[in-house]
């Protein structure tokens, strides 16, 4: 038979007793912790006041390479003199050629022609005639003023050839020197030019060896001030890792148990229904059906 003690209880049975469990499904408390030591970082960090970088930044030029600018700037006109002189007229500068021997060379050919006279073509004549017994007559005369005037071309021939020779020698000479100082003078200019890019290439390694050293250091002070961002960054990286449903993998679960309130008419009822389908036993089919 069965119990029917609870009718009149104070307490339902354990039959219709209700249980409530209650679960909150939240972030453990060390990841909670964790993001609020990363937020409280991040203000204090953001907070900081901004550091100037007070290093060079920018490699001065070298001692080489100042060098060359002012080999370049040395080299200005450099190649003036020589530019002028090759395109100079030759008779301004002939006379600078002219053999400086030409005038004692001249003299004598004047003094051994007078001497050739002398000594030669005249006691010639005048013998001559004396052995014709013509001596002294005009016809001597005559032919011992041709010889003189002979004598006195030929001097003169033999002096303008000369002068004529040392003239167009010492036109060729300055032509000659003309060409190579105009050369010259280029030649100075582009070697001068290409020794100064030399030293300006050496200057500029060395500058970039500098810059090199000065970025380097640039470097290392952003990252010593970027290092806190930097550890932030690496942990706000690491929580961003964590699986999204963090809280269902780790739940925290609190189950509160209380029996249901229920008044002594329920519980009367669900009583009385308990008895009456015990007495009543198994349902035949048609009652199944019919429901009686």
């Amino acid at each position: 038979m069965s119990d029917t003690s609870f009718l009149f209880g104070s307490a339902p049975p354990t039959s219709i007793s209700a249980n409530t469990a209650e679960t909150s499904a939240t972030l453990p408390a060390w990841l909670q912790d964790y993001t609020r030591g990363l937020m409280g970082k991040s203000v204090q960090v953001a907070g900081e006041a901004y550091t100037p970088y007070t290093g060079d930044r920018i490699a001065d030029q070298t001692a080489l390479q100042t060098q060359a600018n002012q080999n370049v700037i040395g080299q200005q006109g450099s190649w003036q003199p020589g530019m002028n002189f090759a395109g100079d007229k030759s008779f301004n500068q002939v006379g600078n050629y002219m053999n400086p021997y030409i005038s004692a060379v001249n003299q004598n050919v004047a003094t051994l022609g007078q001497r050739n006279l002398s000594e030669n073509l005249l006691p010639q004549v005048n013998s001559t005639f004396t052995g014709a017994g013509q001596f002294g007559s005009t016809r001597n005369a005559d032919f011992t003023n041709r010889a003189v005037r002979d004598a006195n071309e030929s001097i003169l021939n033999t002096q303008n050839q000369n002068l004529n020779t040392g003239y167009n020698q010492a036109v060729q000479a300055f032509q000659n020197d003309a060409t190579r100082a105009g050369n010259v003078a280029n030649m100075s200019t582009q070697l001068g030019y290409q020794d100064a890019g030399m030293l300006s290439q050496v200057g500029q390694t060395e500058q970039g060896l500098q810059q090199q050293g000065l970025d380097l250091a640039y470097q290392d002070f952003q990252n010593q001030i970027n290092y806190p961002k930097a550890n932030m960054q690496f942990l706000n990286e690491m929580m961003r890792g964590l699986p999204a449903n963090m809280a269902q993998q780790y739940p925290t679960s609190s189950t509160v148990t209380a029996p249901q309130t229920i008044s002594p008419l329920q519980a009367a009822a669900q009583g009385f229904a308990g008895m009456r389908s015990a007495l009543a036993g198994p349902a035949t089919t048609a009652q199944k059906t019919t429901g009686y």
